[in-house]
C-alpha cells in the first residue's frame, strides 16, 4: 500500500463463558487502564472500536472487536455476527481445562455455519496471572494452535500482561493481507 491506508476489520472473540474476553476487549480498549472490578456476563454479544497503528507505515487497522458471550443461551445471537469476520481470537481459561477443550465445539460451530472460509486468527489463554491453578501446559495449547493454524498468545489481564500482543498480531497479518 501507497500512503496512508485505513483498514477496517471485524474482529470475534469466541470461548467458553467466564474466560475472560470482556475483561481482555476492556484491557485493550482501554490501553491496559481498565481492569473490571466486577464481572458483568456479556448476554449476546458486546462491540468495542480501537485502532491499531501498524509499524514502520502510517497505515491503521481499525477493529471492529465483537465479544461473543459464552453461554449457550447466547449462541443464536451470536451466530449472526459470524458472518464474514476479518479474523478470530478463540480465547480459553488457562486455569480450566474444560474451556480449553470446549474451543474444539467452538470451531467445529464456526466451520459447519462458514464452510470452506479459513480461520485466521490467533488463540488466547488468559489467566495467567495464577500459575499455581494452571491446568493448560503452553505446550498443549501450542500444540492446538499449530492443528489449527493460529499463533498462541498468553495474558494477565490483572497483571496488564500480553494483553495487545494478539491484537497487534492480527493488526499486522490483515495489513500484509492488503499489502
Amino acid at each position: 500500500m501507497k500512503g496512508m491506508a485505513l483498514l477496517r476489520a471485524k474482529c470475534l472473540l469466541l470461548g467458553d463463558a467466564a474466560v475472560g474476553k470482556s475483561a481482555l476487549a476492556q484491557a485493550f480498549h482501554s490501553d491496559g487502564s481498565v481492569y473490571p472490578e466486577h464481572y458483568l456476563m456479556t448476554t449476546g454479544v458486546d462491540s468495542i472500536v480501537k485502532s491499531v497503528s501498524i509499524g514502520k507505515t502510517q497505515d491503521t487497522v481499525e477493529f471492529h472487536l465483537h465479544d461473543v458471550g459464552g453461554k449457550e443461551e447466547f449462541l443464536p445471537l451470536a451466530q449472526k455476527v459470524w458472518a464474514e469476520p476479518s479474523m478470530l481470537a478463540w480465547v480459553f481459561d488457562t486455569n480450566v481445562r474444560s474451556s480449553f477443550d470446549g474451543l474444539a465445539k467452538w470451531i467445529g460451530q464456526y466451520k459447519a455455519l462458514t464452510p470452506g472460509k479459513p480461520i485466521r486468527g490467533v488463540l488466547i489463554g488468559t489467566k495467567i496471572d495464577t500459575p499455581a491453578t494452571r491446568e493448560v501446559s503452553i505446550a498443549q495449547a501450542e500444540k492446538f494452535a499449530e492443528v489449527h493454524d493460529l499463533t498462541y498468545f498468553e495474558t494477565s489481564v490483572f497483571k496488564a500482561q500480553g494483553v495487545d500482543a494478539p491484537f497487534e498480531r492480527l493488526a499486522q497479518s490483515y495489513h500484509d493481507h492488503y499489502e
